[in-house]
């Protein structure tokens, strides 16, 4: 187990939790937090949160784990954080010296559960047990704005959420032309001890399968818009993730050839998949990398883990649509089928299917190091 961060930083501001609330209040709405409604109220409270969560050493090892996972259950972040960080009792008096109620304010929390589901409940099992022993880590998604559930809102507290802009442009090239992104992070605390966080990816450039049809000059009532679609947002989430974790090895100097010894790249479900053949075309066309070379290293680091009832099985991305959005990607996913066949692996577990799909999952076990339940990892059923 990793040592426990010192955090005497955030130590230092709960001291003065009281005059730190204040000054935010004063800040933000220019009066005392007595005379602010349960909207404001909640919204300072979140904002101390936040400055507690930034002042919070993160957690730092050797090796980072990356979660790659379609999906994030993070609620609710307000508690979490809260009791995490020990502070809840400190704030639910202060709260009540002005007339106010915690609790109650919990109910004013926008949700933020990125695709609710048992297989986001792993994902968030598994963050919450990096952070609670001191290990390093990432959760990579895609934001997914359209799963967000708002509970008994008042006016102004849809404004603030947990997220916030990462300062780290990344680029993907789409049908040949370039989308820039830049990842939404949201903060989480370990219990007693420092921070991980997970890095959402959007692009305000293309939301939608319409803008997604303008950005190629495709028909809007094309019927197979919504399957190149799916193909843009799961190759973002690939690509994203990629660059995240090539940018964090890069900045720390570490050798790319040993990045197994310094990333460990859980795998999450199906699609998350794409990210093993996105790694291994960054490697080969920006770093020097043989395909062959590509390929172990990709392998060696990531670990495909599967929910048990998830039925990853089940899902497949036409390769056509690969085709059109990254061919060179495509072209490394037809590449890695080639070699499982010519192992004489049965049919029904290759790579693309005589339908011209690829099998998400054959993808992950057969490219990755190893396999495992999530269920197993975590307890979570």
């Amino acid at each position: 187990m990793a040592e426990r961060a010192s955090n005497m930083q955030r130590d230092v501001l709960v001291l003065n939790l009281e005059g730190m609330m204040a000054h935010i209040t004063e800040e933000l709405y220019g009066r005392s937090l007595k005379d602010c409604d349960d909207a404001q109220t909640y919204t300072v409270v979140l904002r101390t949160v936040k400055d507690l969560l930034a002042a919070t050493e993160r957690n730092f090892g050797e090796q980072i784990v990356y979660v790659v996972s379609a999906s994030f259950n993070t609620e609710p972040m307000l508690e979490y954080n809260l009791r995490n960080m020990q502070v809840y009792d400190r704030i639910d008096a202060l709260l009540k010296k002005n007339g106010k109620d915690l609790a109650g304010l919990m109910k004013l929390e926008r949700s933020t559960v990125y695709n609710d589901s048992g297989a986001s409940s792993f994902t968030r099992a598994l963050m919450d047990m990096m952070a609670a022993q001191g290990m390093e880590g990432e959760g990579l998604a895609l934001f997914r704005p359209d799963a967000l559930v708002d509970t008994q809102i008042c006016p102004g507290v849809t404004e603030e959420g947990w997220e916030e802009p990462a300062r780290i442009d990344l680029v993907m090239r789409i049908a040949g032309k370039d989308i820039h992104f830049v990842p939404m992070n949201i903060k989480i605390a370990g219990y007693m001890n420092g921070r991980t966080k997970i890095r959402l990816f959007d692009s305000k450039t293309v939301e939608s399968p319409q803008q997604l049809a303008a950005f190629m000059g495709l028909k809007e009532d094309d019927p197979e818009l919504g399957g190149y679609f799916t193909a843009y947002r799961e190759y973002m989430l690939a690509s994203g993730a990629s660059q995240i974790i090539l940018y964090e090895m890069k900045r720390r100097l570490y050798d790319l050839r040993r990045l197994c010894d310094h990333a460990q790249i859980q795998v999450h479900d199906a699609y998350p998949a794409l990210v093993i053949p996105e790694l291994i075309r960054i490697l080969v066309e920006e770093k020097a990398f043989t395909v062959d070379e590509a390929i172990e290293v990709a392998r060696a680091s990531c670990i495909y883990t599967y929910y048990p009832e998830s039925k990853s099985g089940e899902v497949k991305l036409p390769l056509k649509f690969l085709n059109v959005i990254c061919p060179d990607v495509a072209s490394i996913v037809r590449y890695l089928d080639r070699r499982v066949r010519e192992t004489g692996t049965d049919e029904q577990d290759w790579i693309i299917n005589g339908q011209g799909e690829i099998r998400m999952d054959a993808l992950g076990r057969h490219c990755g190091t190893r396999n495992c339940s999530a269920a197993a990892m975590t307890g979570v059923q």
